[in-house]
């Protein structure tokens, strides 16, 4: 379902394909039964909604976390990886689904009538929303969390950048001294 470009953006195309729509076509009533149930409202959702929020939440992560400007950010959360966005079929059980599950009950939960992930105004907001969805996906076991080990031939002034690099992106850092080696 992710299209692969090398300027790193979604592929608008794509998702206003009618197959595309089709795939959603297939989980946009399980999806508003989900949501009805967990919220206790009654929602209205379009197959057509949710290929856009996908197109548009892939967008905005390249527009605001991509190699050309995380680093204006101090505190730049970890992106969704593009592999949560690539399936072939999308259904209940698949990532993308699991994606607009915890995306929608955000939105209902912070009273947000619609999608706008692309004024700036909303910036810090939708970055909320992208770090509540992908600790979701990590509470199911659907983004791993990298857990890297330095060498003591390190220097210190690298070590710290590196460890606060791996902490950003909510791993775990270690030693090599600690770890204990298995036997070959």
């Amino acid at each position: 379902m992710t299209a692969r470009r090398k300027s790193g953006g979604s592929d608008a195309k794509l998702y206003e394909a009618a197959d595309t729509v089709a795939q959603f076509d297939r989980i946009k009533d399980d999806l508003a039964r989900e949501l009805q149930k967990s919220q206790g409202t009654d929602i209205t959702i379009t197959a057509k909604e949710l290929a856009q929020f996908v197109h548009a939440l892939q967008q905005f992560q390249e527009d605001v976390l991509g190699t050309n400007n995380a680093h204006l950010l101090a505190t730049a959360p970890a992106r969704i990886p593009a592999k949560i966005f690539r399936c072939d079929t999308i259904t209940t059980s698949s990532s993308i689904y699991k994606t607009l599950k915890a995306a929608y009950e955000y939105r209902m939960g912070q009273g947000w009538r619609r999608w706008d992930l692309s004024s700036p105004a909303r910036k810090s907001q939708n970055l909320d929303l992208l770090i509540h969805i992908r600790q979701e996906l990590v509470s199911q076991g659907l983004i791993k969390i990298p857990a890297v080990a330095f060498d003591d031939s390190i220097g210190a002034e690298e070590l710290e950048q590196l460890e606060a690099a791996v902490e950003r992106l909510g791993g775990m850092s270690y030693e090599v001294a600690t770890l204990k080696r298995a036997p070959c």
